[in-house]
């Protein structure tokens, strides 16, 4: 016994004295230096921005719908095709995740935008300043769109301008030129659906149903010899089924009916909140419903994003995905922010 006190007393005053020691200002900073060190070293180091394997790679940078989370971004994907990067939308919050996960905002070439509802265009204005400032960008950050992108574009131009003249007077043209502030909008012609295309890399929009939201697009994105396809918001809808046809990778939106009904009876059946959520079930997709999709179209892998309601819990979880794993099994996932999913380009590796 008398061991365990003395042990116990060694323990508390070792404690005690190192809580001690490094309240000394010296101490302090030598701590405080090596915690800015590793922060700075990880700057634009990500694993999305390693070229040691040549890949198709897909960052989830937002994957909840405008129903609130607090551990997750509005929807978004960062899609990588070799060195060249593109933004799926930009939901509320999405911005700071990638700069939270070393994301170099140079690197990005321009923003799709898959429909015009508030919940993918958000972070637009975060988007420009963070390829804009110190990025060196040679022209204005183009941002691809459906009929209307060059409205809402104009929009953020004009909110946004003052704070460009601001930060160019505050930091000079090398660090903010004026000359390539600002949005360029394209809207997507859907008799020429091909939005970028190289010697590497296609990306095509096609149209999915989102009434009253018209156009809608999802997109399929070719790098190489890998491949994926984008939903964006849809119901169940055999054009998804027809561009998704033997891709590595399906991401589509997801949104859980029966625990939307839940929830309505949880509020009594009445209330604003309620009229929403009714009216939501008729212009989404239930994870069983993405998964025959993902079955008949015999894709690799499928993920589910832009979940509404974004689970909160394993139990939620569980009662999201009911009936999955009958359909499409094993070969999915519910996405959370920050995965990341990889295709190295020669082989069938996800």
């Amino acid at each position: 016994v008398k061991k365990i006190i003395i042990s116990s007393l060694i323990i508390l005053i070792t404690i005690i004295s190192f809580s001690q020691i490094i309240k000394i200002h010296t101490i302090e900073d030598l701590i405080f230096k090596i915690g800015l060190s590793t922060i700075v070293a990880n700057i634009n180091t990500g694993p999305w921005n390693q070229n040691e394997e040549d890949a198709l790679r897909v960052v989830v940078c937002g994957s909840r719908s405008p129903l609130m989370h607090k551990d997750r971004a509005n929807t978004c994907l960062l899609v990588v095709a070799g060195n060249k990067s593109y933004l799926i939308d930009v939901g509320s919050g999405s911005i700071n995740k990638l700069g939270a996960y070393g994301v170099n905002f140079g690197d990005i070439e321009s923003v799709i935008i898959s429909h015009l509802h508030s919940d993918h265009i958000t972070d637009l204005g975060e988007a420009h300043l963070r390829t804009w400032i110190n990025s060196n960008r040679p022209t204005k950050l183009t941002v691809f769109g459906p009929d209307g992108i060059e409205q809402v574009v104009e929009g953020y131009n004009i909110a946004f301008g003052q704070d460009n003249i601001y930060r160019n007077l505050h930091h000079g043209t090398d660090i903010a030129d004026l000359s390539v502030s600002g949005m360029s909008a394209r809207a997507i012609d859907m008799e020429n659906p091909i939005i970028i295309s190289d010697e590497n890399t296609t990306i095509t929009a096609f149209e999915v149903i989102h009434e009253p939201i018209s156009p809608a697009l999802g997109f399929r994105i070719d790098y190489k010899d890998r491949s994926i396809v984008i939903s964006g918001d849809t119901i169940k809808d055999k054009n998804v089924e027809k561009f998704s046809k033997d891709v590595d990778v399906l991401f589509h939106e997801a949104q859980s009916n029966y625990i939307l009904n839940n929830l309505i009876e949880a509020q009594g059946g009445k209330g604003p909140n309620v009229t929403v959520l009714k009216d939501i079930q008729t212009y989404h997709t239930t994870p069983t419903e993405a998964a025959e999709i993902a079955k008949a179209a015999k894709v690799g892998h499928l993920v589910f994003y832009h979940l509404t309601p974004a689970p909160r819990n394993t139990i939620m979880e569980r009662v999201f995905t009911r009936g999955v794993e009958e359909i499409f099994p094993e070969d999915w996932t519910m996405a959370k922010d920050g995965l990341l999913v990889s295709l190295p380009t020669g082989t069938d590796d996800i």
